[in-house]
């Protein structure tokens, strides 16, 4: 594929953003993260073309918001429904990009992926998907809780799994064990950790926004103090302490 072919598809795929996006401030969130996501591939890549993938990670968001109105992965997930919203909608140069409709499949489920699926390009969208979600949660999760649209348990408690995985300073947590919305907050908050502490997002952070990912870690740090009291209370806020001066100063 040749570097004019892919800036074409580069902006195919921003056309299709943004008529899907038009007078829709749901979508047009979701084609503003691609939009990010696309920058940062080609910071990690170093290659621009490769943004494309960035671009296109996410297109399964329009078809699973035009058919349950919502971002629920378990109701239906947004790497199947991006296969089905090229199909449906009859877009023949993604029919025929293997590449492309891997990275829409798997890129939220990089460690069960098949293993000859893995490529480079799979693992850069991967995790430059993860930051710039770290980043930016602090802007819906509240709202998600409000909604209580995770469906998961409104209380200010961890469940047991996300006790042990404090105790042991495990910040690799699965997501499919949360059950309460604080499970759910400390989990993005230690997604914010994996993916600043990633050497390839590292060789990008001074590309970033550093007062972003400060206000990360402010909002966490406030959230918590908040929630929480007693001792895990204190084991949390000193997990944030640590956890930022190991970022700015390894």
């Amino acid at each position: 594929m040749n570097e004019i072919e892919m800036k074409n598809y580069i902006n195919q795929v921003i056309d299709i953003w943004k008529k899907e996006s038009l007078n829709n401030p749901i979508l047009e969130a979701k084609m503003q993260h691609s939009e990010r996501v696309a920058q940062y591939v080609q910071l990690i890549t170093e290659t621009q073309s490769d943004s494309f993938y960035g671009w296109v990670h996410d297109i399964g968001r329009i078809e699973q918001y035009h058919k349950i109105k919502s971002f629920d992965d378990n109701k239906y997930n947004h790497g199947i429904a991006g296969i089905d919203y090229i199909y449906n909608n009859n877009i023949q140069f993604l029919k025929d990009f293997e590449e492309a409709k891997d990275i829409i499949k798997y890129h939220s489920n990089y460690n069960t992926a098949p293993e000859d699926k893995k490529t480079y390009l799979l693992y850069c969208v991967t995790i430059a998907d993860q930051l710039d979600n770290a980043l930016t949660c602090k802007s819906y999760i509240l709202e998600e809780e409000k909604n209580n649209s995770k469906n998961f348990i409104k209380a200010n408690h961890f469940s047991s799994y996300f006790l042990e995985g404090i105790n042991n300073h495990n910040i690799y947590l699965d997501k499919k064990e949360c059950n309460t919305y604080l499970d759910y907050f400390y989990f993005a908050f230690t997604l914010l950790l994996r993916s600043l502490d990633n050497t390839d997002i590292k060789k990008i952070l001074n590309a970033t926004n550093s007062e972003k990912i400060q206000s990360s870690f402010d909002f966490f740090q406030e959230l918590f103090k908040k929630r929480l009291d007693g001792e895990i209370r204190d084991k949390v806020l000193d997990i944030i302490k640590m956890s930022r001066k190991d970022i700015w100063y390894k």
